[in-house]
Parts: structure tokens; sequence; C-alpha cells
């Protein structure tokens, strides 16, 4: 289960950060276990300790925010990710609820793409909670869940094409905590 995780985690849909998938030098927003020059670290620009996850994020904001600029090397950086399922919704439920202080602090720091999970997951319960009275809300429903499975086994597919079709279960298993 483990590889298929990495493998699932490794793709675009899986989480999209380009430095998971990078094949060109570019700048990018923020990069995992980022390398800086001495001289960030020697003004105040240290990882904010009230942060129990999104230190990397937020701080990799505030040297963008300052003039500096963050680049992803032209190779995909391999992470150690999570070993099993429980473990893995654990990480990225503590990612969002981290988020939101990240957000609260610095507002202009979320991008687009990090607004597409909660959104889903608004549009569900929203629709879940109307289909009594809402007649529209069933089929609205069926759209979201449609679109996101659509999505899901098309991400699945293209990671079982380049690595095995073995994997196919396990990937789409792992790529399913994107719906959290």
């Amino acid at each position: 289960m483990g590889d298929a995780i990495a493998l699932a985690m490794a793709s675009r849909f899986g989480i999209g950060a380009y430095f998971h998938f990078a094949v060109e030098d570019r700048e990018v927003d923020t990069v995992y276990m980022g390398m800086y020059p001495r001289r960030v670290f020697e003004t105040d620009r240290l990882f904010d300790e009230e942060l129990v996850r999104n230190q990397d994020d937020e701080l990799n904001y505030r040297l963008r925010k300052s003039g500096g600029s963050i680049s992803s090397p032209a190779h995909a950086l391999a992470l150690s990710e999570s070993s099993d399922l429980k473990t893995l919704w654990r990480q990225f439920f503590q990612y969002g609820m981290w988020k939101i202080r990240v957000l609260q602090k610095h507002p202009r720091q979320m991008s687009p793409r990090q607004f597409v999970p909660p959104l889903f997951v608004l549009v569900v319960i929203s629709t879940v909670l109307a289909v009594p009275w809402l007649r529209p809300a069933r089929w609205l429903l069926l759209a979201a869940l449609g679109a996101y499975a659509t999505a899901l086994l098309a991400a699945a597919g293209t990671v079982a094409r380049q690595h095995g079709w073995r994997h196919l279960p396990r990937v789409l298993v792992g790529l399913c905590h994107r719906c959290i």
C-alpha cells in the first residue's frame, strides 16, 4: 500500500505542487525541503513556530512577498509517503487544518488550486443536505461525484499506465484522500 500511496502522491492529481513532477527549472510558490542561502535566516525569516504543519509553505510565501523567489529543480522530488491510509488521512487532515491558520495570517497566500478540495466537500455536503427538499440537488450531487470519479479514474489510469496496471486498485484508494 505504501508504494501505491507514493505513486498516487507523485501524480498531479495526488498533490498539485510542481516539485512532485518537475520536468524543467521554474519559479514556484513553494517547494518541499527547500534549500536557502544562509542570509535568509540571518534576518527575521525563520519558520513560524506557531504552525505545526505548513511551515515551509508559509516561509516560502513570506520570502516571495519580500521579493525573493522559490525555484523548483528540473527533476521530481521523491517523498517518503505514508505507508497506510489511516496515516495518510491524518497527515492530510492536519495539512488542511493548519492551512486555515496560514490563511488567517496571510489571506493572499492561497492559490486557486488550494480551494478546490474544500469547495468540492462543501458542494457534496450541501447537496446531500438539500436532497430531501430540492430535487435538482440530486442531479448536482450526482454531477459532482461523477466529475470527481472521472478525474480520479483518469489520474489513477495515468499512474497505472506509467508504473504498471497492478497498482491501479491501490492507487485509486490512495488518491481518494483528495476527497477529504
